[in-house]
C-alpha cells in the first residue's frame, strides 16, 4: 500500500491551465504587486502576465477557480473574460464533493454562531 506521506505522492497531481483579462495592470509597480500576489499562492505555477493577459496553471485539489477570482477581486483587481481548461472527471467528482462539504460545514457553523475560516498555504518568494 502506498503510504499517502511518501513522495510518490507529489506524481498524482493535477493542473488546470487558466487564462483570463485583468483590468488595472496599467504599470510596472501594479504588475509587480499583481505578479506577487499570484506568486504567493502555493497551488499555481507557470505564472505569466503579458499586459493584461495573465495565464497559469493551478492545482484543483487544493484551490478552485472561485478561490482565485476571490484572491484577485480582494486585492483590487477586476477578471474579465475567464478561459479554462477542464480537469479529468474523477477531479470534478473531488472538487463537487469538497465544495458540497464546505458550503454544508459554513451553513452549519453559522447556524451555530460559529464563523468559518478557509485557510490558504500561503508560499513566500
Amino acid at each position: 500500500m502506498l503510504n499517502p506521506d511518501s513522495s510518490a505522492h507529489d506524481c498524482l497531481r493535477e493542473f488546470v491551465d487558466i487564462e483570463f483579462t485583468v483590468t488595472g495592470l496599467t504599470d510596472a509597480t501594479k504588475v509587480g504587486t499583481f505578479s506577487s500576489l499570484l506568486q504567493s499562492v502555493d497551488a499555481l505555477t507557470n505564472i505569466s502576465i503579458i499586459g493584461e493577459k495573465v495565464s497559469f496553471s493551478y492545482e484543483p485539489t487544493s484551490i478552485v477557480r472561485a478561490e482565485i477570482i476571490q484572491i484577485v477581486r480582494k486585492a483590487g483587481f477586476e477578471i474579465h473574460s475567464t478561459n479554462a481548461a477542464s480537469s479529468s472527471p474523477l477531479v470534478d467528482a473531488l472538487l463537487q464533493s469538497v465544495v458540497q462539504y464546505r458550503s454544508q460545514s459554513a451553513t452549519t457553523n453559522h447556524s451555530n454562531g460559529q464563523q468559518s475560516h478557509t485557510s490558504k498555504t500561503i508560499r513566500k518568494v
